[in-house]
């Protein structure tokens, strides 16, 4: 255990690859006997500086390990990812509860290298309590990608957590990133499978969720899409709104992820479309339930067919849509049966409920 410490870099340093490692890749770290564990980082300050370039603040290629209660800051740099959290090559189970984690391109990451140990899928993962955060004075200084990504983790849970801060970039803004896929074309068994998010609060981003089920580069191949996600009690607040502008889609669904309910969630902010979907490559058992969401300029779009039911049935066949409102001051776009349609968000008792839950949930997380 280390407790207490705080690790940083010179202050002539201009360029870190790495600040703390738990772990290695490459012929260091090619079995499971060589991944270290258990560990644990508790109360520490880990941070670059204002201007040099921090790749990782924390490199997480270990097995069982806890990091809380910690203060990660200033992990940033320009024309490449970088994270205040990333693992590539770490087993786990992995805890992350109740730490400030602020980071460029993407905040905390799961996977996005092949990993060197063969077949290798964190797995256990709980990530509770966390104010993830990207100042909006990094904007168009340094890349920024998302907050939250996985690429390559089973068995998440994703609980009590505050977003902040995401905008048109390397990305197209979103908040949250989960998706299989096989970056360097040689992890045809990277996969991300079986998440829980629920409680959360994301606000200040260009979008909201996506779902990618399967991308694959230089002709490698997934052998498993992304599937099984539940999705609960989620506020996306400011989406789209100057200056965390981008995409300004709320939900996306492409590269047939399966498996996915959404509920109880709600969405405000400046929404080009609710849902944006896939109909070459559409998501199998989806679906919505007791959400309360900003109908946008587009209910739903998918590469052609025509704008909400349509585009629904073409990128989800079979979908479920039940008790669902849609804040539209306008006629709305074609909505499935039994859709309620409000002016305003305050018309919805629901959404009141959902923002209490979340509310709650994350009271305290965010240290004033």
């Amino acid at each position: 255990m280390l407790r207490g410490f705080e690790i940083t870099v010179g202050s002539r340093v201009t360029q870190t690859y790495g600040l703390v490692e738990l772990g290695n890749s490459g012929k260091d770290q090619d079995t499971m006997n060589e991944v270290p564990g258990p560990l644990i980082l508790s109360q520490m300050f880990i941070h670059g500086s204002a201007t040099g370039e921090m790749q990782r603040c924390v490199a997480l290629n270990s097995g069982a390990t806890a990091i809380v209660d910690s203060w990660l800051s200033d992990c940033h740099g320009k024309g490449y990812d970088s994270q205040a959290i990333g693992n590539w090559n770490g087993p786990g189970p992995h805890l992350i509860r109740n730490n400030y984690l602020e980071g460029a391109g993407e905040n905390v990451m799961w996977g996005g290298a092949t990993p060197s140990i063969p077949n290798l899928v964190a797995a256990d993962i709980t990530f509770q309590r966390n104010h993830v955060y990207t100042p909006i004075a990094w904007k168009d200084r340094w890349t920024k990608k998302n907050l939250f990504e996985l690429k390559n983790a089973v068995r998440v849970l994703v609980e009590d957590n505050v977003f902040d801060g995401s905008w048109l970039d390397a990305q197209t803004g979103p908040a949250l990133v989960f998706k299989s896929i096989n970056d360097e074309g040689n992890c045809h068994w990277c996969r991300t499978t079986d998440v829980t998010v629920r409680r959360n609060l994301v606000t200040n981003a260009a979008a909201g969720i996506v779902f990618s089920g399967a991308e694959n580069y230089n002709g490698g191949r997934v052998d498993t899409p992304a599937t099984r996600f539940l999705i609960q009690d989620v506020v996306f607040d400011n989406i789209n709104v100057a200056p965390y502008t981008g995409a300004g889609r709320a939900v996306q669904i492409t590269a047939g992820p399966s498996d996915i309910l959404i509920e109880r969630t709600v969405t405000a902010g400046n929404i080009q479309n609710a849902v944006i979907l896939d109909k070459f490559k559409p998501a199998a058992r989806v679906a919505f339930r007791s959400n309360v969401w900003v109908h946008g300029q587009y209910l739903a779009t998918a590469d052609g067919p025509g704008i909400g039911l349509p585009s629904l049935h073409a990128g989800l066949p079979g979908f479920r849509w039940e008790r669902m409102t849609l804040i539209k001051s306008g006629a709305p776009d074609p909505a499935p049966q039994g859709t309620t349609i409000v002016r305003t968000e305050g018309a919805s008792s629901l959404a009141k409920q959902i923002r209490a839950t979340v509310s709650a949930a994350v009271r305290g997380v965010v240290v004033p």
